[in-house]
């Protein structure tokens, strides 16, 4: 399965099954189009609209959480949870995750740990591996 840019004319996403077809990322479509026909690969329309509309969901749900929140991407963002008291902070990552879970087709990993980069650990896992939905670094 690969998802096409606007107008169709490169793809911005691909499955683990498009790239195993070599299928690299940004490649116009046009360049790939006997493979995407040979080996029956779905090809779809980017709706960015769409996207827009759920990561705004997603920001609009994590908000609560936090007084400050960073928008990072279209799919990430950093809480601050810097002078919040808590019991147990990973049973308060696991209410966030699990009201994120009530958007249809989103599974965020929540990674805690101050410094940024140590934040985007468990999103640079293998693509074929099973992520932690809550991962304490």
């Amino acid at each position: 399965m690969i998802v096409l840019s606007n107008n169709d004319g490169c793809d911005v996403a691909r499955s683990n099954e498009a790239k195993a077809l070599g299928i690299a990322m940004g490649a116009h479509f046009f360049q790939i189009k006997s493979i995407v026909k040979g080996n029956g690969v779905r090809v779809f329309s980017s709706n960015y609209p769409l996207y827009g509309d759920m990561s705004n969901r997603v920001m609009q749900t994590l908000a609560p959480f936090t007084p400050a929140m960073e928008i990072y991407s279209i799919d990430e963002a950093f809480l601050d949870l810097t002078n919040f008291v808590f019991t147990d902070l990973v049973d308060y990552a696991q209410k966030m995750r699990n009201t994120v879970k009530k958007i249809p087709a989103f599974l965020y990993p929540l990674a805690l740990h101050p410094p940024k980069p140590l934040q985007k650990l468990p999103t640079e896992l293998p693509k074929n591996q099973p992520k932690p939905m809550v991962c304490w670094i």
